[in-house]
């Protein structure tokens, strides 16, 4: 026997059955199926996702989607919680020694183009269409995106905005998702959907504006001493 034969041979303790997929290819394949799944889900919403369209995409055919994951809503599970892990946001520390008006602008850009632009945002109206179907894990969503996203960054700095006086904001937590889904979502609401970066930038801009003005705690001023006469 030659030694390239030999080396084809497996070993004793690793023989497995002829036509099953190796571990690494199992994995690979279940990469395709969520990859193609996210992109599939993020273009058509779930109910209008076809598992047709994501075998496809995939290379694979429907049976075998069916057989990794059962169903299309824990496929849709699976895709969700996969494109959240890639496109994770960590916390980071906001300098207070920067202008509120410089930091919220930069935040909102970045929450504007991730919306406009990025998975997760896409991804997100799925799962709002999903909720009345599977309301649970709309709420789960919820819980990760805060513990994962600029928005919770944005928490700790107005709670430490909060402690200096200078803003009175009651529940930092709340009022970051709520400045992250006026500029997120609220763009549908003001802008038509291919408005120009700069009507979205001048939008973004107001509600900085509008943010800081409606939080800041105004100066109490000097009281004038009446002149002698």
């Amino acid at each position: 026997m030659s030694i390239r034969a030999k080396q084809q041979l497996p070993h004793s303790g690793s023989r497995r059955t002829p036509g099953r997929p190796t571990i690494e290819e199992s994995e690979a394949l279940r990469g395709r199926i969520v990859e193609a799944a996210i992109e599939v889900f993020a273009d058509h919403g779930f109910e209008m996702a076809n598992m047709a369209a994501i075998a496809e995409s995939a290379e694979v055919t429907k049976t075998t989607i069916y057989r990794l994951y059962g169903s299309k809503e824990n496929l849709f599970k699976q895709a969700i919680h996969a494109a959240l892990l890639a496109n994770r946001v960590e916390h980071r520390a906001i300098d207070l020694d920067r202008s509120p008006e410089e930091v919220l602008n930069e935040a909102a850009a970045k929450i504007s183009q991730s919306y406009m632009h990025g998975m997760v945002g896409r991804l997100w109206h799925s799962v709002l269409s999903a909720k009345h179907r599977l309301p649970e894990f709309h709420d789960e969503v919820i819980k990760i995106l805060r513990a994962d996203s600029l928005a919770a960054s944005l928490a700790v700095y107005f709670a430490d905005l909060a402690k200096t006086g200078r803003f009175d904001i009651p529940d930092p937590l709340m009022t970051a998702h709520h400045f992250a889904l006026l500029v997120g979502q609220g763009r549908e609401l003001a802008l038509a959907p291919h408005a120009s970066p700069e009507m979205e930038a001048d939008r973004v801009a107001q509600i900085v504006a509008m943010f800081i003005k409606g939080h800041e705690v105004a100066q109490e001023q000097p009281a004038r001493c009446a002149a002698a006469g």
